[in-house]
């Protein structure tokens, strides 16, 4: 890269794909985000950009540098759907490869990519963009980082990379609820100590859903399957007067593992903080969608590790007690803050009913 003024392409293509959606076309694009030429430059400096975060972040950082010159050729990124249709993709290439060489030498390219596009007529669409991007153009290197002396990032492999500006993206860090504290009956969930029922439900904590989706096709996939599960545990639970489903492993065979099977750094960091998956049905956490369907979508609801139970109804005196405690300044013991903790994800129980009533 020239140490001064460098000139540095910038373009991306980022959609999250299954085969199973309707085909994503230019219209889609263009509702979303199909950009050329300068407006990619002023949506990166705008500081409310339409564009994925690490092009406004690469933006900044050069900026900070000093002088440079971005080459902006084409954004276009479009909501998760079908593949991409053929005429559209094909168009796109042409004009990134067609504004590579009319930008003559260039000092590197940036690329603001997702990696999970599908499309009509090739099997990798990513692919066929960074050989556009290879084509005596520009390098990629995969590797594994040894090192960074003052001028060059040294590989595993020894190969050194030259460098003025290095964009560290390794700094992820996986957040499992989003941070948020399970209870149940008062006591405090520890993750790492429940496993994960068919990838959804967590072991002895009751009412409580979640979705994960594929590693290896689109999110929503599985999402869907998620809902579908969880609207179908509904319908039974009214229709034979449950009020709580739990999980319950109770087979000392299924040994735990790892919950995600997925060896990226930023899974890697954070695994041991998340619950457990298990050796054998219904404690993995598959990634077949072709399964999903069959065990989430028609496999049984009571099957044995899914437990059920219907609330205490309370008596009139009961009733009576609690309609006193609302006025009580002083709350009774059963009625203490350390019992609303019941209410996050606890089972029906009176301790519960309580804090509703009081609130």
């Amino acid at each position: 890269m020239s140490k001064d003024n460098p000139q540095i392409a910038i373009l991306g293509f980022a959609i999250e794909c299954n085969r199973f959606a309707p085909v994503t076309t230019a219209a889609d694009f263009e509702q979303d985000v199909d950009i050329r030429g300068n407006q990619i430059v002023s949506e990166a400096r705008s500081g409310a950009s339409i564009t994925m975060p690490d092009l406004p972040g690469f933006f900044t950082e050069m900026d900070r540098t000093g002088q440079w010159t971005p080459v902006p050729l084409r954004v276009s990124l479009a909501q998760p759907g079908g593949p991409v249709e053929e005429s559209f993709f094909r168009t796109f290439l042409s004009d990134i490869e067609a504004g590579l060489k009319a930008a003559g030498p260039l000092d590197a390219v940036f690329i603001s990519a997702h990696g999970a596009a599908l499309a009509e007529g090739t099997d990798d669409p990513d692919g066929d963009l960074f050989e556009v991007i290879r084509d005596g153009r520009a390098s990629v290197a995969t590797d594994r980082v040894k090192t960074f002396t003052e001028r060059a990032v040294v590989l595993e492999s020894g190969t050194e990379l030259g460098a003025d500006i290095v964009v560290t993206a390794t700094g992820l860090q996986l957040l499992a609820f989003g941070g948020a504290e399970l209870t149940v009956d008062g006591a405090p969930v520890r993750l790492p100590e429940t496993m994960a029922y068919k990838g959804m439900m967590l072991s002895g904590v009751p009412n409580f859903a979640f979705t994960i989706g594929y590693t290896n096709a689109s999110w929503t996939l599985k999402a869907d399957l998620v809902s579908e599960f969880a609207c179908r545990l509904l319908k039974y639970m009214d229709a034979h007067g449950y009020d709580t489903c739990v999980p319950v492993n109770d087979d000392p065979a299924v040994t735990p593992q790892p919950l995600l099977d997925f060896q990226a750094g930023y899974v890697l960091r954070s695994i041991d903080d998340f619950p457990r998956a298990g050796s054998r049905a219904p404690w993995r956490l598959g990634q077949s969608y072709a399964h999903d369907v069959v065990t989430l979508r028609h496999g049984k609801i009571d099957d044995g590790s899914m437990r059920f139970a219907r609330a205490v109804t309370p008596s009139t005196k009961d009733l009576a007690d609690v309609s006193r405690s609302v006025i009580d300044p002083d709350p009774r013991p059963w009625a203490s803050s350390q019992s609303a903790n019941a209410l996050s994800v606890g089972r029906f129980s009176w301790d519960a009913f309580s804090i509703v009533l009081r609130v």
